[in-house]
């Protein structure tokens, strides 16, 4: 059995506290790194460190899960949104990927790729025939997933 891997990554965005953000970068093993954008200045992007897990949703010495997107929330600039990308497989068993944008008031926004099955018969029509990755049954596999990335 393969082991999961993931690619994470940010756009760039403006945080209200640099010294906090970058604190709760390191507690969470997130990446960063800064660029200084035209008209808008200073801004961060970040990424999980840890290539096998993806974005962090669990705190193991606290033994408790963590909500990412809204301790995110509280570091953005008021007026900037975050994008957390993440596409991620497990040797060919499957492959899956999302975006989630998050507001500096909490709200997010969310893309699964696999709503693709649901947008092509939407298009397409329901008769058509369209096969369904079967990694995806697995009952633990979708349990973790829904509760990981689906907010």
């Amino acid at each position: 059995m393969s082991n999961y891997n993931a690619i994470t990554r940010s756009n760039l965005f403006r945080v209200k506290d640099r010294e906090t953000f970058e604190a709760w970068c390191r507690m969470h093993e997130l990446e960063y790194r800064t660029e200084q954008v035209k008209d808008m200045g200073h801004c961060y992007a970040i990424s999980a460190a840890d290539p096998f897990i993806g974005w962090p949703f669990y705190d193991e010495e606290a033994d408790q899960g963590i909500d990412i997107y809204e301790e995110l929330a509280r570091h953005l600039d008021n007026n900037d949104v975050a994008v957390l990308f993440e596409v991620g497989f497990e040797g060919d068993r499957y492959v899956q990927g999302f975006a989630h944008a998050i507001h500096a008031d909490g709200r997010v926004v969310s893309l699964n790729l696999l709503d693709i099955y649901q947008r092509a018969r939407q298009e397409f029509g329901k008769d058509i025939n369209i096969t369904h990755d079967r990694g995806w049954d697995h009952p633990k596999l979708a349990d973790v997933v829904l509760k990981k990335w689906v907010p």
